[in-house]
């Protein structure tokens, strides 16, 4: 009797035994298709890191060549050399301004660029061309004096060369 109701209980296990055999042979597959969805999920964010990483690089280069630029302004700004502004002007520029005018506006902000200036911070900004804003912060015995100059790099040449000079007290102007 023993060994009946071995066998009916046999009998009785082995479909749920063949339920639980599928259900892991489905568990594995599954796991497979898992562990292949993390591993290209892990390739695409490697992907993106390196990426970055080469678009950081390469904006650090540009901005070496725009920082450049915007110090030799602010330099003939200091010098109250318009000639040397204009010169680093582009086309635009140059048709805007004359050498006297830059000089006569160097002159009026004298008393607020008389001052040792730190740069401030620099702003990349890519539309059609690459333009960088570099702000420069100078501070007087009242309040600080801010110019924000305003560099392109020519599609063409690569090269860097001066779009626009704004100046205020207030940050948030320019």
């Amino acid at each position: 009797m023993d060994n009946e109701m071995d066998r009916d209980t046999t009998e009785e296990t082995k479909p749920r035994i063949l339920t639980a055999a599928k259900s892991l042979n489905r568990a594995r597959r599954t796991l497979k298709i898992g562990n292949a969805l993390v591993a290209v999920i892990g390739i695409i964010l490697l992907a993106l890191l390196a990426s970055s990483i080469t678009h950081a690089v390469s904006l650090r280069r540009s901005f070496a060549g725009a920082r450049a630029v915007s110090d030799q302004v602010v330099t003939a700004i200091s010098k109250r050399d318009g000639d040397a502004a204009r010169k680093l002007g582009n086309a635009e520029f140059q048709s805007m301004y004359t050498s006297k005018q830059l000089h006569d506006q160097f002159i009026a902000i004298e008393p607020v660029t008389s001052f040792s200036r730190s740069f401030y911070q620099q702003k990349l900004v890519t539309t059609k061309h690459k333009v960088a804003l570099m702000y420069y912060k100078y501070p007087t015995k009242d309040l600080a004096y801010y110019i924000r100059v305003a560099v392109t790099q020519d599609a063409k040449s690569g090269k860097w060369q001066l779009t626009d000079i704004t100046g205020n007290a207030d940050l948030n102007t320019l």
